[in-house]
């Protein structure tokens, strides 16, 4: 976990700087037809600006709509056929993903990228983003595996309808900045890994889940807040140092707190949670 910690806290700070200077920005829009339905890994990276994702239908594989600084970075929209890769964004500059920019003179809300993917195709979805508001609404794709990296960036990621493929694995990174999960039990993910330093994280389940779901965070410098229907059984291992979590609401046998309803619960969540200096915080939703 340190090496994730430190790569993204290393984004972050570059993505707050703050450099003044001339910007000439550019819109480029980029779609391409929809062929297949084979599955598609998807990579996008953006910095300094807005960031939006969404699923749309018809007869486009994607499209993408980016205005951007083109003195400090590049535009991306690259498709390969033979490994069913997508790339869309910026470029990452050898490594540096948000440095090149920023020495450009971009500032944050200057830049914005809109992304549509097709619902009708399953996809492994990677973003990177430094320095930006994003809100990915990832309701009704047919996602089998997400990871999100964040610095120093306000994410959003929704799941306001089901996923529409089952998925083994959502990951969240986040350095010097706060994510936020809504709808997570829409997900259909059968494993959650939230791993972060200098923020916090909020993940809502919503009114329901799809499957049982195991929420594993590593977070230092910052918290967790969970919240999940009442009907849900919960259990938690928690480990944290100079942090809290009261496990206020459930019984404790042995090193794990469990919901009193936790036999009975038709949908569980089970929470392994690591803190340093940051709490964990559970609620509960609804009647």
């Amino acid at each position: 976990m340190r090496s994730s910690y430190v790569a993204l806290a290393i984004l972050g700070a570059f993505a707050q700087a703050s450099l003044a200077g001339a910007q000439d920005l550019r819109t480029v829009e980029a779609a391409r037809q929809l062929s297949n339905t084979d599955p598609l890994q998807v990579d996008v990276t953006f910095a300094a600006g807005k960031f939006s994702l969404h699923p749309i239908d018809g007869k486009l594989l994607y499209q993408m709509r980016l205005r951007y600084d083109e003195r400090a970075t590049d535009a991306v929209h690259e498709y390969d056929a033979d490994d069913h890769r997508l790339k869309l964004g910026v470029d990452r500059g050898s490594g540096h993903f948000g440095v090149r920019a920023l020495r450009g003179g971009s500032h944050q809300g200057s830049s914005e990228l809109d992304v549509g993917l097709n619902r009708a195709v399953p996809i492994e979805l990677n973003v990177q983003v430094a320095g930006t508001e994003s809100r990915l609404e990832l309701g009704g794709l047919r996602l089998t595996q997400l990871e999100v990296n964040s610095a120093a960036s306000g994410t959003t990621v929704s799941f306001e309808s089901p996923n529409r493929a089952e998925m083994e694995t959502l990951t969240i990174h986040v350095a010097a900045s706060g994510a936020r999960i809504e709808n997570l039990g829409n997900a259909n993910a059968a494993t959650v890994m939230i791993k972060g330093a200098a923020g916090g994280t909020d993940i809502d389940f919503g009114n329901s889940l799809l499957r049982d779901v195991t929420v594993n965070a590593e977070l230092a410098l910052g918290g967790l807040k969970i919240s999940l229907p009442r009907g849900v059984g919960i259990m938690v291992r928690s480990k944290s140092k100079l942090g809290a979590f009261d496990g206020a609401g459930l019984n404790k046998v042995g090193d794990a707190w469990y919901s009193e309803n936790w036999n009975q619960a038709t949908r569980k969540v089970t929470v392994e949670s690591t803190t340093f200096l940051g709490n964990l915080e559970l609620a509960r939703t609804g009647h």
